[in-house]
């Protein structure tokens, strides 16, 4: 029991909580060792440290089990339990028995230097594991020491940490009832102080920007802010996000354009280049074949003149002579092209007669600068000036406009904008869940967002890059994330937002509403028929003047 006294078990201890990245311990102690705590505790500095008493080390030699109030200040304590024990000749059987209720539990024995690992219900496995050697030269752990306990909130405790933040009360032009996704964060950390024993505390701060409370994180003042911030490559570069909670997508805004249908003289299938020339193709083709098939022949015959020939094949299929059976393939072959061409044309143009799409007004994003009758802007400390001036991706490129960016004149009210955007030509660059958050269950805004994206950037509650505890905060975030409790406090402030569809529809979709067909809707078709029968009359004229003075 003597050894017990000596710094070398300090540091050994001390060794194994760092190597094993425990962030608290449950601590039993022989009695008597009361000189081993002021040296343990200078050693596991920043952690925190649990003590209890563990039973007499002649009853732990005779194999005796650990009375019931030790186990269950053990088990229940607030971090991973360690025991110090001296064991005289204990087996690794005895002492699997001996410490059979504390799973996940690690036990130093003093005396030989071996440090155990009891497992617990989800490792695989020896029911107690030898890890390695502790003794005054250092830690001699197994590299196959099998699969690690699984974490729990024990190793996520902030023990006697103040967590100075920004709330959403500090912040200015912030509406508590549209960020309901502020509220959910707050609900979040507020969960986390009561699982993480930490205390949270709210900075006095009024009327404060979001730069400014960037700024106090990372000189030090603050320790986070309780808001949903972006992880831009700037902020990257002095701020840690632990965990992403969502994505965060800077689009532009503008009022709902109008549902619209045209008939086009060349639309549906024949909309693009390539279906010009084909209908060009088959046009040439029917013209060509109909002319050889239909000709007359120098010595006469029932197909005297293109008129003729017509009306015989028409009724009787006597255009052509036996001998001359290739101008009858040849006219059903420019009948059937002629057939196709016409149905396909009619079902496209009924197709966007009875369909409607919205048209956007802007192609891409960097056509709002030339866009007549618009004006746009953006929200002033929101980071999109940053990411508009070093833009030069296609159809975002904004780099060459910095300074009309510079001087652009934009409100620092969400509701301005959103309420400007839905009366006038305006559009405005914002992310999509702050205009989201705006929806509830009767009404949302009359805005739609153009599909090319500014940026996309993940979002978290912010800390300094050196924090030590960082990854403290990934862990627990994650654990919110995955089961489930970051979703069911989203829902206690926001509706679903997976039924919000702010995205402008694009897409071809029958129309909603019932209207008749105007004029100007069949002249397409009326243009088809026109040109047609000009075209059936010029070949007609042609074919009457060419009789005429053959005859002559």
């Amino acid at each position: 029991m003597d050894a017990l006294t000596e710094p070398a078990v300090c540091r050994c201890v001390a060794e194994l909580v760092a190597r094993l990245h425990w962030g608290s311990v449950s601590l039993q102690a022989p009695p008597g060792a009361a000189l081993l705590l002021a040296p343990l505790l200078l050693a596991v500095a920043r952690r925190g440290v649990f003590v209890s008493v563990a039973p007499d080390a002649d009853r732990a030699a005779d194999g005796a089990v650990l009375p019931t109030d030790s186990l269950a200040a053990v088990a229940n304590g607030r971090g991973r339990p360690l025991l110090v024990l001296a064991l005289r000749g204990t087996s690794e059987r005895r002492l699997a028995t001996l410490l059979r209720p504390l799973g996940g539990a690690l036990v130093y024995d003093v005396l030989s230097g071996a440090v155990y690992r009891t497992a617990r219900y989800a490792d695989v496995g020896p029911p107690v594991q030898r890890l390695g050697t502790c003794q005054r030269r250092g830690v001699r752990l197994s590299d196959d020491i099998g699969r690690p306990s699984p974490i729990g909130w024990q190793d996520l405790r902030l023990v006697n940490t103040t967590i100075k933040a920004f709330g959403y009360e500090s912040f200015k032009h912030l509406s508590v009832f549209s960020s309901r996704l502020t509220l959910s964060l707050a609900d979040m950390m507020e969960l986390l102080e009561d699982t993480m024993f930490f205390k949270l505390t709210y900075l006095d701060y009024l009327q404060a920007s979001y730069s400014e409370a960037l700024f106090a994180i990372k000189n030090g003042t603050a320790h986070t802010a309780v808001d949903y911030f972006m992880a831009t490559p700037d902020r990257a570069q002095y701020l840690s996000f632990p965990f992403h909670l969502g994505k965060v997508h800077i689009c532009l805004f503008f009022g709902q354009p109008p549902a619209v249908s045209h008939a086009s003289l060349l639309g549906g299938p024949f909309a693009e280049a390539a279906g010009r020339l084909l209908l060009a193709g088959l046009t040439l083709l029917l013209v060509l074949l109909s002319y050889l098939a239909t000709r007359g022949s120098s010595g006469g015959g029932p197909a005297g003149s293109w008129l003729q020939a017509v009306a015989l094949f028409s009724n009787q299929g006597l255009a052509a002579r036996p001998s001359r059976l290739w101008q009858l393939v040849a006219a059903g072959v420019g009948c059937l092209a002629a057939l196709l061409t016409a149905q396909l044309y009619t079902a496209g143009l009924l197709s966007r007669v009875t369909t409607e799409v919205t048209e956007l007004p802007f192609k891409q994003l960097d056509d709002v600068l030339d866009a007549p009758g618009w004006q746009w802007g953006f929200l002033g400390n929101s980071g999109v000036q940053e990411l508009l001036v070093h833009s030069s991706s296609p159809g975002v490129n904004f780099a060459g406009t910095t300074a009309s960016i510079m001087n652009k004149p934009y409100m620092k009210s969400r509701e301005s904008f959103i309420e400007k955007g839905e009366q006038e030509q305006f559009a405005f660059f914002y992310d999509h869940l702050a205009v989201a958050s705006q929806c509830n269950w009767e009404t949302c805004p009359k805005l739609c967002y153009h599909p090319q994206e500014l940026a996309s950037f993940g979002y978290s509650v912010p800390f300094r890059r050196d924090d030590p505890a960082v990854p403290a905060w990934y862990v627990a975030f994650l654990r919110l994330w995955e089961t489930g409790i970051w979703s069911r406090l989203k829902r206690r402030h926001m509706a679903r937002l997976e039924e919000v569809q702010l995205a402008c529809d694009v897409e071809p979709r029958p129309r909603q509403y019932y209207a008749p067909l105007e004029l100007e809707q069949c002249v397409a078709a009326f243009t088809l028929l026109l040109g047609g029968a000009a075209l059936a009359c010029g070949f007609l004229a042609s074919e009457l003047v060419i009789a005429r003075l053959t005859a002559k």
